[in-house]
């Protein structure tokens, strides 16, 4: 209680008496006070007040480090990390060794993903601290990261062999070790019921193994579909490939060939992607379906992109689907968001979906028909752990959805996914 009366005070100080120079004689004559006043501020969430009070500091006492390290980290939480930089730097320019701002600056660094440069920064902290574990770890968080798993793995034995009870050091070894799953086998189901104007049930298996050569990624499949609707079945074969072209950017690609009537003849999908600075990544490609039996085959193009963003532990994307030739295609849009947990396979999930997207694994069915109707979906799943190697997923799912032209009906989806992780 007595805090809240001690900054109410402060601050009618100054900025409630009418002369600023009242407040400016407060400010000199208890600055320390004043800069935990501005710190609680900006904890809370009020920056802007919490930085005219450093500034204010600051025209009194214009080397409080301090109170500029607070105003760079004020603005990189608000993600404006070209200004956070511009004060940092201020205060590395002035005085090389306050340790605190080399500190703030790797935070800017990682938060932005600038990845590079929060390496070099945490290179050049441990020049001088080379014994504090605090700092290695950052260190094995940043190579985390980047995906320089050996090299993380190096710093986590070492902060272990200080402190074997270093709890956030055993996390991110076990997040590592997770990682380096890098081969999995996978079997998955998935159902689509409805029951008007007619009873329908769609039943798709998939079996899939995926492993890494180099610097790619790929993934064989192998489907099989039955539905009751005049008994159809039929098998596909899938080879997905995942190259990593530098360290900003990966490929997407994609063949598909159905063996009968229940799934596309030939599938086929392209994109590359990008990651950008502030946690953004941006993708752009295009999908092939081609309908029908050999006698009346239909070819569909379909341009898409996506752009995501990481934010803490969430992840958002946005992925349009437009057709660029008039097939009486529905263009189409989903929208995903996850909320991360352990490492980056543990996750909570939903998936918001207006018109037939080609990508949702439930329109991997041979039925140009689907794509020319209406539909909206709503889905959400989990997906963690069971046992150190052994990974599964569930997922279900409302959509509405045409079935002939303003006629509509509501299929449930459901889906489960166990993967083992060597």
């Amino acid at each position: 209680m007595r805090k809240y009366v001690l900054t109410a005070f402060l601050l009618f100080l100054l900025f409630g008496l009418p002369k600023i120079s009242l407040g400016q004689k407060n400010i000199s004559a208890q600055p320390d006070s004043f800069f935990l006043v501005a710190r609680d501020l900006a904890i809370q969430g009020e920056y802007q007040q919490a930085r005219k009070i450093c500034f204010s500091i600051l025209d009194n006492f214009p080397d409080y480090h301090d109170v500029r390290v607070l105003i760079g980290r004020s603005f990189a939480w608000e993600q404006k990390f070209d200004s956070a930089r511009i004060h940092l730097m201020q205060v590395v320019q002035n005085d090389n060794d306050f340790i605190d701002a080399h500190l703030a600056l790797l935070d800017v660094e990682i938060w932005s993903r600038n990845l590079p440069a929060a390496l070099e920064k945490i290179n050049f902290i441990l020049q001088n601290h080379p014994e504090n574990l605090d700092y290695r770890l950052k260190k094995a968080q940043v190579l985390f990261k980047m995906g320089d798993d050996v090299k993380a793995k190096t710093q986590l034995n070492y902060i272990l062999s200080k402190d074997k009870q270093h709890k956030a050091a055993k996390n991110l070894l076990l997040q590592l070790e997770h990682k380096q799953h890098y081969n999995f086998l996978s079997l998955d189901y998935s159902l689509e019921t409805f029951q008007k104007p007619y009873v329908k049930n769609l039943h798709l298996a998939s079996l899939e193994y995926s492993m890494v050569l180099k610097k790619t990624t790929f993934i064989a499949g192998f489907h099989t579909g039955f539905s009751n609707i005049n008994n159809l079945s039929g098998n596909q074969i899938q080879l997905q490939a995942y190259p990593v072209i530098n360290n900003k950017m990966y490929a997407f690609l994609n063949y598909s060939y159905g063996f009968k009537s229940i799934f596309p003849k030939n599938r086929a999908a392209f994109e590359l992607y990008r990651e950008l600075t502030n946690a953004f990544e941006v993708s752009g490609g295009v999908r092939y379906l081609q309908f029908g039996e050999d006698t009346a085959k239909t070819n569909i193009y379909i341009i898409t992109g996506s752009i995501s963003k990481y934010q803490g532990n969430y992840w958002f994307s946005i992925r349009p689907y437009l057709s660029p030739k008039t097939f009486g295609i529905s263009q189409a849009v989903s929208l995903e968001m996850r909320r991360y947990f352990k490492d980056s396979k543990n996750y909570l999930f939903t998936l918001v979906s207006y018109g037939n997207t080609p990508d949702d694994p439930a329109n991997n069915i041979n039925n140009l028909e689907k794509f020319q109707l209406t539909a909206a979906s709503f889905k959400i799943g989990y997906q963690d752990y069971l046992s150190k190697r052994l990974l599964f997923q569930i997922k279900t799912g409302l959509s509405v959805q045409e079935y002939q032209a303003s006629k509509t009906h509501y299929p449930v989806d459901l889906f489960a996914k166990l993967y083992y992780l060597f």
